[in-house]
């Protein structure tokens, strides 16, 4: 039942979305036929006032992408944007190995506008970390992770600027955020309270 249910929701994705008066209305719906607690999340990632609804969607014949999908209200209508990972599924999310929610918003950036966090899998070794922002209605992934094996990440705010910094625990690496490149750097020593 659950896969039909998949394959209903993903061939009428868009007429649902055209068809929404509001973001409660589709959440109710969508939550109904497919989505589950762990796979959406809103927020007001344009500042625009009115709030994105964030959520992933598996491909429904097999394990090979992941769908990153934002609705964002322009004016009257609702848009879908799109954003295709390949090679990415998420586990059961009872799942010792996999983090309890594969989405999660968080502002890494010190912008007050959380990035989008995606904890998937691409076969063994436990999550990779995609982060993605979302600005003028486009999604650009920022910083991507897979070189560790079943990683165990923390974000704190170890140097006390306001901005969370991504420890890989057990390795004894970080990354941090720079405002003046706006990329993050990858810190290969780290206190030893995380390794």
């Amino acid at each position: 039942m659950k896969n039909f249910s998949k394959v209903i929701f993903t061939l009428y994705l868009e007429k649902l979305i055209k068809l929404m008066k509001s973001p409660k209305q589709f959440i109710e719906a969508a939550g109904f036929l497919y989505l589950q607690p762990y796979q959406w999340d809103s927020f007001d990632l344009d500042q625009d006032q009115e709030e994105e609804i964030v959520f992933l969607q598996e491909d429904i014949l097999g394990r090979e992408y992941i769908l990153l999908n934002i609705i964002n209200k322009n004016e009257q209508n609702f848009n879908l944007i799109q954003e295709k990972i390949q090679e990415s599924y998420f586990n059961s999310h009872n799942s010792i190995l996999y983090p309890s929610r594969p989405l999660k918003l968080l502002d890494l950036t010190g912008d007050s506008v959380p990035e989008i966090l995606l904890f998937l899998n691409s076969g063994r070794y436990g999550a990779h970390l995609h982060v993605f922002e979302y600005k003028n209605r486009n999604l650009q992934r920022v910083l991507y992770i897979d070189e560790f094996k079943y990683p165990k990440y923390i974000f704190t705010d170890t140097n006390k600027n306001l901005i969370p910094e991504i420890i890989i625990k057990d390795v004894g690496v970080k990354y941090e955020y720079d405002k003046k490149t706006n990329s993050f750097i990858k810190i290969k020593e780290v206190e030893t309270a995380y390794k």
